[in-house]
């Protein structure tokens, strides 16, 4: 073959092989072993996306709670809600807690009413939070979980690692 043959094949190979981001999509930050909370997100229609904060390995917890924030000027909050994963509000089990903090940030958090609920195991993998996030324009934008709490009932805190990622849309 001739050289100039061979250098195309191997620009083509080499551009079929590449270990580029992808367009779009979301690339979650690398999880650990033990307690963690995560998040995961998966487009919903034709600009939204669903972005869900998940836990695994806390074991018995009372309450948590934590930030979520993304890049206003690419995304825009449609929704933001607890999930019910410490039993339910209108039975009198739990509260949780949504509230905007910010341009781009949400708190939320959740806790059992009263020592004498008692807690419940977040063993595997469980929802405790869903955002509806629209994009606003194409681009990149950095999702982050901080000041993640997860408390015992007897007022413990449990160590657990936490992590964001990053979201891609066109």
């Amino acid at each position: 073959m001739q050289p100039r043959v061979l250098s195309i094949l191997f620009a083509i190979l080499l551009t079929g092989c590449s270990s580029e981001t992808p367009r779009v999509g979301f690339t979650p930050d690398p999880r650990s072993d033990g307690a963690e909370v995560w998040l995961d997100a998966t487009p919903s229609d034709d600009s939204a996306w669903t972005v869900e904060v998940r836990a695994a390995g806390l074991g018995p917890v009372f309450g948590y709670s934590f930030y979520v924030s993304h890049d206003p000027g690419h995304l825009t909050r449609l929704e933001a809600r607890s999930a019910t994963s410490l039993g339910p509000d209108a039975s009198g089990e739990a509260i949780y807690l949504v509230r905007p903090s910010g341009e781009g940030a949400v708190a939320l958090g959740g806790a059992r009413r009263g020592r004498q609920a008692g807690p419940v195991t977040i063993a595997t993998a469980t929802t405790l939070a869903t955002l509806r996030l629209d994009a606003a324009r194409a681009g990149r934008s950095r999702l982050a979980l901080s000041d993640v709490v997860v408390r015992r009932d007897d007022g413990g805190f449990v160590s657990a690692h936490a992590t964001g990622g990053t979201l891609i849309t066109e």
